[in-house]
């Protein structure tokens, strides 16, 4: 299957958004330029050590493929699954909500919301690296080219809209989203929270999504002090969850697996098999945590005696680390950089069925990524065969930590089942079935 990007504005492909696997292709043809941070801080806040401010952003394009027989919307849902029926209040904390998820090549996955009454759908991407909710506001000036183009939210349409009128700035190297924070009501399968502060997108310098079907983004992180409560910390906090507890699992489009799934208030067993390796999270602030090493299967490996930081982030698609650990890492599995993108490896895609799995070692468990997970199947250009690109990509930045620092994007996630535990302020991963 033949993966082709639209022009955009690149790479530092480190923290890019790309088609991953070993039959996706993506061509990267056009990608040229500055990645932005990844920040929905203040723009005046310092970003934090894993947040490149050269960051690129991510780009999109719309599938558009047929659904397959397990997708049809009229199959039965289970238990925990939204029936969009109205549910009474002590229905709402029985069980766990599933949100569907859209993979746009292996790249970005985005879901339904919905924002004031009457309630408006729109798309957002469901991030743990972050923890704002903001969409593009139905008030972007028109001079502004890009708003159009995108499903807006419409304070003057909604009864339940509140204004707060204070301004924020979602900051990223070469520019950035900004507006103003609204309240409204906000539902996620049909989980409502009444009065969530949320931004209203009015400036855009460049299209954050391209043009994906996606209006904003739905924040999962943890919120700085000043910062309000986030929507799922609001779910938590008004009793509509059993659990305070969120997972994923995500889907490889090249293979006839399930569409991708965001588990509110639990997890989903049809998804993963075998017990979770929990790891407790080592900062409050954000999904980290300690890993031992990083190394292949039976050969070279990187040992951290003091352990190296970790975060995991549905909001990357790739895995980041520090760049002469992952050039070693590239080249003990025989990659080669690529002379148009020097900090990227490829390798002879003749090679890949007998790659080695990295594994991550958490509290002494080998969480192991073959290579069917990791090789990203990359098209320079039309006339060009595609390589094989090793999704490990180096970040300069990490260097600045004492033992390095990585962040375990999507590509890692697709491998797991990621449960993401609040409430025990820890990370659980397990194999997915599919």
């Amino acid at each position: 299957m033949k993966t082709l990007f639209p022009a955009a504005t690149l790479i530092v492909l480190a923290l890019t958004l790309v088609s991953c696997g070993t039959s996706g292709v993506v061509n990267v043809a056009l990608f040229r330029g500055t990645r932005p941070a990844r920040t929905v801080r203040n723009s005046l806040r310092p970003l934090r050590p894993h947040q490149n401010s050269h960051r690129p952003l991510r780009s999109h394009q719309n599938s558009h493929r047929p659904l397959r027989p397990y997708q049809n919307s009229h199959r039965p849902l289970r238990s925990h699954q939204n029936s969009h029926r109205p549910l009474k209040p002590h229905q709402l904390k029985a069980f766990a909500r599933d949100v569907r998820l859209t993979n746009h090549r292996n790249a970005l996955y985005y879901g339904p919301i919905s924002i004031g009454t009457p309630d408006k759908e729109l798309n957002v991407t469901f991030d743990t690296g972050s923890s704002l909710t903001w969409v593009h506001s139905a008030h972007c000036p028109l001079q502004n080219i890009l708003c159009p183009n995108q499903r807006r939210y419409d304070k003057t349409s909604s009864t339940t809209y509140r204004k707060n009128g204070k301004p924020f700035i979602v900051q990223y190297g070469s520019g950035g989203v900004a507006g103003l924070y609204s309240q409204d009501s906000i539902t996620v399968a049909d989980l409502t929270v009444q009065n969530q502060t949320f931004g209203e997108a009015i400036l855009e310098p460049y299209n954050v999504f391209e043009d994906a079907p996606c209006s904003g983004i739905m924040g999962l992180g943890f919120p700085d002090i000043e910062e309000e409560p986030t929507v799922f910390d609001n779910m938590v906090s008004q009793e509509i969850l059993p659990a305070p507890v969120f997972s994923f699992y995500l889907n490889r489009i090249e293979t006839d697996s399930p569409d991708s799934v965001l588990t509110l208030g639990g997890t989903n067993s049809d998804f993963y098999t075998g017990e979770f390796t929990f790891v407790d999270i080592s900062e409050s602030d954000q999904w980290q945590f300690k890993m031992d090493r990083v190394q292949l299967f039976n050969r070279a490996g990187i040992v951290y005696p003091e352990g190296c930081g970790a975060v995991v982030d549905s909001g990357t698609s790739l895995i980041i680390g520090p760049e002469d650990q992952v050039d070693f890492l590239n080249r003990e599995l025989g990659g080669s950089p690529i002379p148009e993108f020097p900090r990227m490896y490829s390798v002879d895609c003749s090679t890949v069925p007998y790659l080695p799995d990295i594994e991550f070692v958490v509290k002494g468990k080998e969480l192991a990524l073959s290579s069917k997970y990791y090789i990203v199947r990359m098209q320079l250009s039309e006339e060009e065969e595609p390589i094989c690109m090793i999704g490990l990509i180096s970040d300069e930045k990490m260097e600045e930590l004492q033992a390095g620092f990585w962040v375990l994007g999507t590509l890692f996630m697709r491998a797991f089942y990621t449960q993401f535990d609040k409430g025990n302020s820890r990370i659980g991963f397990a194999k997915v079935i599919y």
